[in-house]
């Protein structure tokens, strides 16, 4: 049973990392500025779409999910937050790209938003646990 969990928390942590990377390729690549924003390759929204949208469901899967909720929070939060960061990542990209063409900057709050209850969730998930330190010096 723990060899099947581990199998299948692998490939979700694989996903996630081609997810991550896929979602930081497109912030990188999305001109923020620049003199021709219309100049980008004609599959970038395609790879937006299939990058964000890929992503956001199964972190919130892995997080939430009752059949995931049988294995331990600890082996499946890692991936669950690499995919939700992918998510933000993606919606960053698509933040710059909407704010440079059309000038629209109240899309920044959709950015913002998700980046908040991201940092909301990292902090539920991964909780400040103070050791008590022994004494060096007695």
């Amino acid at each position: 049973m723990e060899e099947t969990v581990a199998r299948n928390i692998q490939s979700h942590r694989l996903a996630a990392a081609f997810f991550l990377g896929t979602s930081l390729a497109l912030l990188m690549t999305t001109p923020a500025g620049g003199p021709s924003p219309h100049s980008m390759a004609p599959g970038w929204l395609g790879l937006w779409v299939a990058s964000t949208l890929g992503s956001a469901p199964l972190g919130v899967m892995l997080l939430a999910a009752p059949a995931w909720r049988t294995v331990p929070i600890e082996s499946r939060r890692a991936p669950a937050l690499a995919y939700l960061t992918a998510c933000f990542l993606g919606l960053l990209a698509l933040t710059v790209l909407l704010v440079s063409i059309f000038d629209f900057t109240p899309v920044i709050v959709l950015a913002a938003g998700w980046g908040l209850g991201l940092a909301y969730l990292f902090i539920r998930l991964f909780p400040a646990s103070f050791t008590q330190a022994e004494d060096l010096f007695p």
